[in-house]
Formats: structure tokens, C-alpha cells, sequence
């Protein structure tokens, strides 16, 4: 009979807590310590990540961008200017939250402003260091597909390590992209020669224990 009555006890405890738990709101969950699921944003950015214009005046208008936690929209704060008086190279940061407001994701939109059209990629290609001393090479990519202006490098050091560089071209002169490397972080500049097809490098440590260590590579299109 006792036998009996002690396994009567733990049902009913075992149904008791069951209950308890699910009747728990989704804060009350939270404060046990239990997980709830969490549906982040995911962005919709209308013309594209990259967009690139001539220099006009007037503002910049935005194509437009949206953000989704599920089937809801939510709502997206941007941060960011674009001058398309002045060629450089603009980012637009976006931001949106899930339903509960805890939980953020971002992205981003780069607006490249150009003083004159974009019509020919002068850069991309395969390179080899201007040396007599070593052989090191690059290759430059188009990074935005079927859009010109955005490029990158598989080098720009002349160690055996490599450090990448991205730039855009502003239409009568090339931007760097100020990087990171396992050395530091860099900026500099980056221009080209159509005459010589060469690429030369000026870039500069710009903090950390390598700071103000500068290094100059040209690199000639083969």
C-alpha cells in the first residue's frame, strides 16, 4: 500500500511541474533560465550592396531597404551620408532588431561616387612585383561582378606573407580601403600607371606595434 501511494506522489509531483512550466511566459522561461526562439532580421537591400554614380548635385536618395524577423517587418535604422558632389567612396550601415528588441543584425550598402563614368576595368589581371630581387605576383579582381569600381588584391606586402588590399576607382584617380592585417591595421594610397600597366603601393601601418611602418611595392600587369 505505501509502495503504491509513493508512486501516486511522484506522478502527481511530475504532473504538477509540467504544468507550472507550461504555463510560464516566454520572460518568466527567460528568467529560469529556458530558451526561447529567436527569428533575426534578414535584410532586403533594393539595388544592390554596391551602387555606383557619377557626381551629381542635389541629394542622395537611397533605393530602399527593408528588413524581415520572420513574416514581420520590422523596422531599420540607418547610419551613414553620401555627398554625390565629391568622388569617394561612402558606406551606408544598416541596423534592425528582433520582435523582442534584444537581439540586432546589420549589413551594409557601399556607394562609390565617380567623377566621370566607369566604362572600361583597367586593373583587374595578374601581376608580378617590380623587383630584381624577388619573383612575388598578384591578381586583382573586379569584387562587384558585373559593376566596375570595386577591386581587390591577393597582396600588396613583398614578404612571404601576403596582406590584401581593396580600392575603388573615382574615375581619374584609385581610393584605398583601409584594411587589417595580422601586422595592424593600414592605410595608404594606390595608383596606376596605363603607359607602364603597373600598380604601385604606398601604405603605412596606421596603429599598433607596427605603427607609422610604411612599405611601397609596383607591380606590372603580365
Amino acid at each position: 500500500m505505501k509502495k503504491i501511494f509513493r508512486i501516486l506522489f511522484i506522478i502527481s509531483i511530475t504532473i504538477s511541474a509540467i504544468l507550472f512550466n507550461s504555463c510560464k511566459s516566454d520572460e518568466d522561461k527567460a528568467s529560469y533560465g529556458l530558451s526561447s526562439v529567436v527569428t533575426y532580421p534578414v535584410f532586403t537591400i533594393e539595388g544592390g550592396n554596391f551602387v555606383v554614380e557619377t557626381t551629381h548635385a542635389g541629394s542622395w536618395t537611397d533605393p530602399g531597404v527593408a528588413a524581415y524577423a520572420g513574416d514581420v517587418k520590422v523596422d531599420v535604422i540607418s547610419k551613414g551620408n553620401v555627398d554625390p558632389s565629391t568622388p569617394g567612396l561612402y558606406i551606408i550601415s544598416y541596423t534592425a532588431f528582433d520582435e523582442s528588441g534584444q537581439f540586432s543584425v546589420s549589413a551594409e550598402r557601399k556607394v562609390l561616387i565617380t567623377s566621370i563614368p566607369l566604362t572600361t576595368d583597367y586593373y583587374s589581371g595578374h601581376y608580378q612585383i617590380v623587383s630584381a630581387t624577388r619573383t612575388n605576383t598578384l591578381d586583382v579582381v573586379c569584387m562587384s561582378g558585373a559593376t566596375l569600381g570595386w577591386y581587390r588584391t591577393t597582396d600588396s606586402w613583398y614578404q612571404s606573407s601576403k596582406i590584401p588590399v581593396e580600392f575603388v576607382d573615382l574615375g581619374t584617380t584609385l581610393q584605398v580601403i583601409p584594411g587589417n592585417s595580422p601586422y595592424g591595421p593600414f592605410d595608404g594610397t594606390v595608383t596606376y600607371s596605363d603607359d607602364t600597366k603597373t600598380l604601385t603601393f604606398r601604405l603605412t601601418f596606421s596603429s599598433g606595434t607596427n605603427a607609422g611602418l610604411s612599405w611601397t611595392t609596383s607591380w606590372i600587369k603580365l
